[in-house]
């Protein structure tokens, strides 16, 4: 039956029929595609936000670090007027910096999170932070107090509280 159709139709009809045929399959293949880009896309955008993530964290942890070593320095040290203008550390404008530096960077690190499990973590993290930040102010208030024993003894406690500070 479309055989005696086609026989019986005129040489245009039959090239719209066979441009027609291919047309088909090659317009679902464009949407295929476009589907795909989409979905690839849609995953890169995804584990860029990720990567941001991780290298917030990372700032954060290297900031919480660097802190902690030059509380540490202060504490621990016995010769800390050599490399700074004191016994207690000179100025601390810069560990100020960092301090509001990586809390501003935990609060970016908690907002940016919205899955459960990577909500819990940044809140682990930011707590974890918000505990060595406490005691480092109190290590620096001691030393600023004169109390170099005190303070020493406080870094000491604290890091033997942390499992990732032991040796």
């Amino acid at each position: 039956m479309i055989t005696k159709k086609l026989a019986n139709s005129g040489i245009g009809k039959k090239l719209a029929w066979v441009l027609g045929s291919g047309l088909g399959p090659a317009v679902c293949l464009a949407g295929l595609a476009l589907w795909g880009l989409n979905d690839i896309r849609t995953a890169l955008s995804e584990a860029q936000l990720e990567v941001d993530k991780t290298l917030i964290a990372q700032q954060v942890a290297g900031d919480m670090g660097r802190v902690t070593a030059t509380v540490g320095h202060i504490a621990l040290g016995s010769r800390c007027e050599q490399c700074h203008e004191s016994r207690t550390g000179g100025d601390r404008e810069n560990q100020n910096l960092l301090i509001r530096q990586y809390q501003d960077l935990l609060k970016d690190l908690q907002n940016r999170e919205s899955a459960g499990e990577g909500h819990r973590l940044a809140g682990e993290f930011e707590r974890a932070g918000l505990s060595w930040h406490e005691t480092n102010r109190r290590v620096l208030d001691l030393t600023q107090a004169g109390k170099h024993a005190q303070a020493v003894e406080t870094y000491r406690v604290f890091r033997g509280m942390h499992p990732w500070t032991r040796r």
